[in-house]
């Protein structure tokens, strides 16, 4: 596990803050009627938001949950921004590529590795055909989707419900303000 010079386990600072503080910054140069896509993950589903999600991506790393719980995050927070700029017609959604053959399968176990190449990499999408949801969610009209390869959903309503629902935004927000306090240093 590597910390960033924020202080935030990598998974979580790339996966879900850089991107949602990117997207921040952007937002003045996004058009009215243009579209935002963020990928996320069925890791999302074996995560939970957690209120110490920082301490705990670090104090209780674990590969697939960690990063799940980054993609959880980056989900709802696309939830909340879809909601937020539908007034100006840009559309949010997420793609979630399902299993796509890259380095993040590789575990490191030259056994189970040499398993995987035989048996499970065969099944799994390539590359190209992971970019086909996010290309999806790009030209549609819809917003607040999940595109997967066969198919597109809303993001549950249930995490809006969800008592740690807002958690992610206020994360992006509490970022963005020191930010935005250091550059004014």
């Amino acid at each position: 596990m590597k910390l960033t010079a924020d202080g935030y386990e990598s998974a979580t600072q790339t996966n879900f803050l850089s991107t949602a503080l990117l997207t921040q910054m952007l937002l003045p140069r996004i058009v009215n009627g243009g579209a935002i896509v963020f990928t996320t993950s069925m890791t999302r589903h074996i995560a939970k938001l957690r209120t110490d999600w920082k301490q705990h991506a670090i104090t209780h790393h674990h590969r697939f949950t960690t990063y799940g719980r980054s993609k959880l995050m980056l989900t709802h927070y696309a939830l909340d921004l879809a909601c937020e700029l539908a007034p100006r017609g840009i559309r949010v959604n997420c793609s979630d590529p399902g299993i796509v053959d890259s380095g993040i399968i590789t575990l490191g176990n030259p056994v189970v590795d040499k398993l995987s190449d035989k048996f499970f990499r065969p099944l799994i999408s390539t590359p190209a055909q992971g970019a086909a949801p996010a290309i999806n969610a790009a030209n549609s009209q819809l917003t607040g989707q999940i595109f997967t390869l066969n198919h597109c959903t809303p993001i549950p309503e249930s995490y809006l419900r969800d008592p740690l629902h807002s958690i992610a935004s206020e994360a992006v927000n509490d970022a963005l303000a020191i930010s935005t306090s250091e550059a004014m240093q």
